[in-house]
């Protein structure tokens, strides 16, 4: 829903020497989802995970995730999480050859783990995304983000890729504003945009924000990354780069008539019907 989601890396013919960001992405989603089954709370989504990173652990279980506020959870939770983060690194980097050698494991999975920590970027955008936002407000179509983050952490990430140009105060939807589903949320969005739900596209890459834009009868734009082509089967449109989009094709969306589908001529054929003529004969007294 954030146009500066996580930039996955292109696939590449030849096996990297070091781990790209998505395996990095996937690693620390391993490690969330092992602390979820362990504390009982829900598995976060990969498209979470960015976000978790930019908060910060603690920040990632009270505000990301909002498992608890509690402060001894939180700690507890936190320190899990680290040693499990910890221990699939050094799996990690034993796939890509570099957990061997003369560095004991232990100094070596502590190097690995804070430069991890360290060349992580924070947000970057996808290639074309900004253009394509700039495109669709050039032609009036006036565009909404919606985020399940608080207002604060929303407001940080806006300001730090340069979006809160793109999307003022009035044009953003966040968990500060309490719905209780990603579908009243979208609701909301259609609200601020001063547009019925009906003429509203919603831009995500998961297939749960596809069933809930067709709940209030949004059309859905799914873009493929997190998940592949065929499980986003419910988008009306999936894509995978910004340029392949046009807004012509946006438009076509909400055209109730379809040209590219040829339509049956209706006659209006009355059914036949035959007349029958009754011939009466009387009687004369000469005939009896």
């Amino acid at each position: 829903q954030i146009a500066a989601a996580a930039k996955t890396s292109a696939p590449q013919e030849e096996t990297p020497r070091a781990p790209t960001q998505d395996d990095i992405m996937r690693l620390q989603l391993e490690a969330w989802t092992q602390t979820a089954q362990k504390f009982g709370h829900d598995a976060p989504l990969i498209d979470d995970i960015q976000p978790a990173a930019f908060a910060g652990p603690d920040g990632a279980v009270r505000k990301v995730f909002k498992w608890t506020d509690d402060a001894e959870k939180v700690n507890d939770i936190t320190s899990t999480y680290k040693e499990i983060a910890k221990a699939l690194s050094q799996e990690l980097m034993r796939r890509f050859g570099q957990g061997a050698g003369s560095v004991p494991a232990s100094a070596s999975s502590s190097s690995s783990e804070s430069n991890e920590e360290a060349n992580l970027p924070l947000f970057e955008f996808q290639d074309g995304s900004v253009d394509w936002i700039e495109s669709l407000l050039d032609v009036e179509m006036p565009c909404a983000v919606v985020s399940h983050l608080d207002q604060e952490l929303l407001d940080v990430i806006l300001e730090q890729t340069g979006l809160d140009r793109l999307f003022p105060q009035d044009k953003r939807v966040s968990a500060s504003n309490f719905y209780a589903s990603q579908s009243q949320e979208f609701l909301g969005a259609a609200l601020r945009l001063e547009r019925r739900p009906d003429y509203c596209a919603v831009f995500d890459t998961t297939p749960s924000s596809s069933a809930a834009a067709h709940q209030v009868d949004m059309q859905s734009i799914s873009r493929i990354g997190s998940y592949k082509n065929y499980d986003l089967l419910s988008a009306d449109i999936t894509f995978k780069y910004f340029t392949q989009l046009q807004t012509q094709v946006l438009r076509g969306l909400f055209t109730e008539t379809k040209l590219d589908e040829p339509q049956t001529e209706i006659q209006d054929i009355k059914p036949e019907t035959k007349t029958t003529t009754t011939k009466t004969r009387f009687w004369e007294e000469g005939d009896r």
